[in-house]
């Protein structure tokens, strides 16, 4: 499985749930009923050998954002960029709002100044070419 140019591992143990409204069965309801655009969310975590793998995906009616939560890369924020990785995916924030953990909103500089590798972030916005054009970053700590 391939998302925001990521692959996924899918195992057995892998669950599988749609929750659209028109879910009563005209595709099926495993894994390998999903298609090219459905709009999916995936848990995930990371096997002993840091690839990638499914714990549970969920099929959910069509919304016209993406959404990535998870820790930063190790290369942490860049300002002279204005992009950070979050879960493997990069995300351009130029526009987005950035917020601290407690609600503030914040610059680039001091944003990305309190940014460190392995914080949780979660980014909102339009996905574009494998990558999140940010339009909000939450800094959860």
């Amino acid at each position: 499985l391939k998302v925001f140019g990521l692959r996924f591992g899918v195992t057995p143990a892998s669950r599988f749930h749609d929750q659209r409204a028109s879910a009563s069965g005209a595709r099926g309801q495993g894994l390998q009923s999903l298609r090219f655009s459905d709009y999916v969310v995936i848990d995930a975590y990371r096997d002993a050998r840091g690839g990638l793998v499914v714990g549970a995906i969920t099929r959910a009616e069509f919304k016209t954002g993406a959404l990535v939560r998870g820790r930063a890369s190790a290369a942490g924020c860049d300002p002279a960029t204005n992009t950070v990785t979050v879960a493997g995916v990069p995300v351009r924030f130029e526009t987005a709002h950035l917020i601290a953990p407690g609600g503030e909103r914040l610059r680039i500089p001091a944003f990305c100044s309190l940014v460190k590798a392995g914080d949780i972030l979660e980014a909102r916005g339009a996905e574009n070419a494998n990558e999140l054009i940010a339009e909000r970053i939450f800094l959860i700590k």
